[in-house]
């Protein structure tokens, strides 16, 4: 329930927004990105009466946007669109290569290169040893990127980019998990 006031507050900060929007096009702002945080959700639907629109979402807010030029295309830059992953080719003295199985798969168990998601602001480097040790126990140093792919139309539409790298075993013991 909205108290009086809190109507009251709202409507002034709506009447400040509509003024503020005349303002800014008038000095030739392009566009305008508005946070709201999850606890003032309700704004959301009055925000957009004033013709703004998603951005993206997190945890804690919703990113609303608007474009302002109406003669020109809207050119602020959309939300990150991509996963990355990291597979480790982990090659022994002995010319072996390091494969797992997936424990809990809906296909058939197919053997594939010990790896994972890259953790938001990880280096690709830190995240496949990361991913090898987590997976085998086997410690290993990176070497180089030695190819990727990249999938356009992954989940949710969204682009999906896994980079497969070279990495020496400092370790030979595989460990066998069982999570």
């Amino acid at each position: 329930m909205v108290s009086s006031t809190e109507q009251l507050l709202w409507t002034m900060l709506m009447q400040n927004l509509a003024e503020s929007l005349g303002v800014w096009s008038s000095e030739g702002v392009r566009g305008v990105w508005i946070k709201i945080f999850l606890k003032d959700a309700d704004l959301v639907g009055e925000v957009a009466k004033h013709g703004f629109k998603f951005h993206h979402a997190q945890e804690n807010y919703v990113m609303m946007t608007r474009w302002l030029p109406q003669t020109e295309p809207n050119m602020l830059p959309s939300f990150a669109n991509h996963y990355i992953g990291v597979g480790g080719l982990v090659i022994n003295s002995k010319n072996q290569i390091l494969v797992i199985q997936e424990l809990y798969s809906t296909s058939p168990r197919r053997w594939k290169l010990p790896g994972g998601a890259v953790d938001k602001g990880e280096f690709l480097s830190k995240a496949v040893v990361r991913e090898v040790r987590e997976e085998t126990g086997i410690d290993s140093e990176f070497q180089s990127v030695h190819c990727f792919r990249h999938l356009p139309n992954f989940r949710y539409k969204q682009s999906d980019f896994y980079f497969v790298c070279l990495l020496k075993p400092l370790t030979e013991t595989i460990k066998t998990l069982s999570c």
